[in-house]
């Protein structure tokens, strides 16, 4: 923290800390103490900020919030006084509260800093109440770390609970290749805003319908953005989606207007796909890959290009970007 304080409020708060310590085991009889953390973003690049939200009430005249920080990342300061602050080995990080109206809510902020890889972060905390009496911080827990060209897309997706139960163990993986399950969910989600019904039977042979995937997959099938792979009969939930694919996909699901011929330089004209290129051009979905003279039909499209793709189809954003 920046900035100098005079030395007697320097003593004073040093003071006022230290009865708060020392009254702790005094019972207040409030009760029902409680914390709730909000995070001000919940998907951030890798060395990025967040500051974080702490609402506690009913938990007396003094307490104590306790935060386990997840490993690589650093506390960076707070609004509370240095002297109610303390951080620990093994990165806990204490914030001593003291309130004078027991009755009344009491907010502070403090900001931490990611570290340098992407993955997927929880932060778990305690509040104390003046009888010592603990409870677990209710709210946000979880932060993703992803690289910047992703953050804005990814965090859209995860705000909105597109992205639940579909992380890798890194975090988002943006570099991997989306199977055709994962893109499912996330389709499914963003048109309906909800998860489907869970279903008994499936119209793929290849398609559990017990499964996490099956009820999305079948939705998807209902809304008619598939007829899915070869013959029709299986979904091919774990393949890869060429960026020809997608692009048919979110031409369906979206209703995509007719467009222009873009000029893709790997895009015949008379391509089964070429129509739905067209579409995704002229709605701002794509600008192409590379330097843009090119579409790169044939390849995989990435989880990263995925959620650009799914954030410009929602948003109408028209900036335009080789990565998508």
């Amino acid at each position: 923290m920046s900035g100098r304080r005079p030395a007697a409020i320097a003593v004073l708060v040093v003071a006022a800390a230290a009865v708060a310590v020392l009254c702790l085991s005094v019972p207040a009889g409030a009760g029902g103490h409680r914390a709730v953390r909000t995070f001000d973003a919940a998907v951030v690049e890798p060395g990025g900020e967040v500051e974080v939200r702490i609402r506690a009430r009913d938990f007396g005249q003094f307490g104590r919030v306790s935060e386990a920080l997840p490993e690589g990342w650093t506390y960076s300061g707070s609004s509370l006084p240095e002297a109610a602050v303390t951080v620990e080995d093994g990165g806990v990080v204490r914030f001593l509260l003291l309130n004078p109206e027991p009755s009344s809510t009491f907010a502070f902020t403090y900001t931490l800093t990611a570290p340098d890889t992407d993955g997927v972060f929880a932060l778990s905390g305690t509040i104390e109440d003046s009888a010592r009496a603990s409870v677990a911080v209710l709210g946000h827990r979880e932060i993703v770390v992803v690289d910047a060209s992703y953050t804005e897309p990814v965090a859209h997706l995860h705000t909105s609970g597109v992205l639940d139960g579909t992380l890798c163990a890194d975090g988002f993986c943006p570099s991997r290749p989306v199977d055709r399950k994962t893109m499912a969910v996330w389709i499914v989600r963003l048109l309906d805003a909800r998860d489907p019904r869970p279903i008994t039977e499936s119209r793929f042979d290849d398609v559990d319908p017990a499964g996490f995937h099956g009820r999305f997959i079948e939705r998807l099938a209902e809304l008619g953005v598939t007829a899915g792979c070869g013959d029709g009969r299986g979904f091919c939930p774990d393949r890869g989606a060429s960026r020809a694919q997608v692009a048919v996909l979110l031409s369906r699901a979206y209703d995509l207007p007719e467009g222009p011929d873009p000029g893709f330089s790997d895009v015949a004209s008379d391509a089964w796909y070429a129509a739905d290129v067209a579409r995704l051009a002229a709605s701002g979905i794509t600008a192409g890959c590379g330097d843009g003279t090119g579409f790169c039909p044939d390849r995989d499209t990435t989880r990263g290009q995925m959620a650009i793709f799914l954030h410009r189809a929602e948003t109408a954003d028209t900036a335009g970007d080789p990565a998508g």
